[in-house]
């Protein structure tokens, strides 16, 4: 080991490794063997889980290691970074994303590269670095002096997991709204029903459904994304502001603003090759492009196939050349087909949280306080906005099952899962927009 005090990361929550070199301990199965201390936050939820694994762990290797699990409560990674750079430090650690390049560039994390066997490299043994995406390996490639990331830099880190975010409902409150809710994927959907992730029928499209107080048939389909508009409207239903007779204050609640950017195709950080440097772009309002058509499309240099979105880049080269024969053509036939610009999608999402009376930009285009205010939602926190049935819909991680599962489920709360929204758009009469 190149230093006592350098550590090995793991993480999207990061770990942080250091090999312990001592052999002590009071577990029998301990004794003889290398004992590395393992940090890592824990909670109700997750601490017999884990407790599992390292227990099997030490009771089935063959290597000369033992893992002494130290449980950690949530955020104590924080105030960490002063414990790292002492003489007594943990030996594997998890740490939030937040925290990780900090730590690298305090010189905290050693290089995994230098730990890793060629079998665990390219092999298909239980651990595989060729089981992980490079682009998320990338994450943790930096160059602690320059702070470079990507490439061929020092991996500092590998992830601990993965979050793929959906949207939690609670059945329950649907339930009491009238609001019908059914489980079909696109290919499978009944005779009848639209591919939309939430639509409003004027009569019964599945015999059965019940109506809401205006006549109609409200239908949400969790396998199919909503697009914005469905979620807004759907949200509405169980906000106090526009229904008073909800039994939940609000419709919906995220605090991530980044997957709207992404639905069109946009992103909050740009690589700038004119001023060569990234820039901060939520405030771009250049429009972002969908290349439709089977030919696709050539901008820049760059050939883009159907369905392909431009990158930042190449949607400024149109932007500034947009009278030339080639773009002015493309853009007349729709095989560029204009998306809303990443300012829109970040002002769609600031408009969730928003009171109705307060406009958000100079357009004067006001909110539609569907959510919670960002300053309530630092009080009590948007998993207990749920939880509790003040919220209907809560965009959040799969690791938050295990927590709905045991908190709502014992008191007849009824809860289920759907994908994340989408941008989308429709004909008149509820059909897919094709264009090209």
């Amino acid at each position: 080991m190149k230093k006592r005090n350098r550590l090995l990361a793991l993480g999207l929550c990061s770990l942080m490794v250091l090999p312990a070199l001592t052999a002590c301990g009071e577990d029998e199965r301990s004794r003889g063997k290398i004992r590395l201390s393992f940090w890592i936050e824990v909670d109700t939820n997750n601490s017999r889980v884990i407790g599992q694994i390292v227990d099997e762990y030490n009771e089935t290797n063959q290597d000369n290691i033992y893992v002494d699990l130290k449980r950690q409560a949530a955020g104590y990674t924080s105030g960490l970074s002063s414990t790292l750079q002492g003489t007594s430090v943990p030996d594997v650690v998890q740490i939030e994303e937040k925290v990780f390049k900090g730590f690298a560039l305090q010189g905290l994390l050693a290089n995994i590269d230098d730990y890793v066997t060629e079998e665990e490299r390219n092999g298909d043994g239980d651990f595989s670095l060729s089981d992980i995406y490079t682009s998320l390996l990338n994450l943790y490639r930096v160059n602690p002096v320059t702070g470079e990331g990507g490439g061929d830099n020092d991996l500092l880190g590998v992830p601990y997991s993965v979050r793929p975010t959906m949207i939690y409902y609670n059945k329950s409150l649907f339930n009491d709204q009238k609001v019908n809710v059914i489980s079909a994927a696109e290919a499978e959907l009944p005779a009848g029903v639209l591919p939309h992730g939430y639509y409003v029928y004027n009569t019964a499209p599945v015999s059965g459904m019940v109506a809401r107080a205006d006549g109609k048939y409200h239908v949400f389909n969790d396998q199919i994304a909503m697009n914005w508009e469905e979620l807004r409207e759907l949200s509405k239903i169980f906000t106090k502001e526009y229904n008073s007779s909800s039994s939940s204050r609000y419709g919906y609640l995220s605090e991530w603003w980044f997957s709207y950017g992404w639905s069109v195709g946009g992103d909050c950080l740009e690589w700038d090759d004119a001023d060569s440097q990234y820039k901060f772009v939520l405030g771009d309002d250049t429009d972002n492009y969908l290349v439709t058509g089977t030919a696709g499309a050539t901008i820049n240099g760059t050939t883009y196939a159907e369905s392909d979105i431009l990158s930042f880049e190449d949607k400024k080269y149109v932007e500034a050349h947009a009278s030339d024969a080639a773009i002015a053509e493309y853009l007349a036939n729709q095989t560029l087909y204009p998306l809303p610009s990443t300012r829109d999608a970040f002002t769609e999402f600031v408009r969730l949280s928003q009171v109705t009376s307060k406009p958000v930009n100079n357009a004067g285009d006001r909110g539609y306080g569907i959510s919670p205010s960002p300053t309530t939602l630092s009080n009590k926190g948007q998993a207990l906005y749920f939880t509790s049935g003040e919220v209907a819909m809560l965009s959040e991680g799969l690791d938050k099952v295990v927590t709905f599962r045991e908190t709502m489920t014992p008191l007849g709360k009824e809860w289920g899962m759907a994908p994340l929204y989408r941008y989308a758009e429709y004909n008149a009469d509820g059909s897919v927009k094709e264009v090209n």
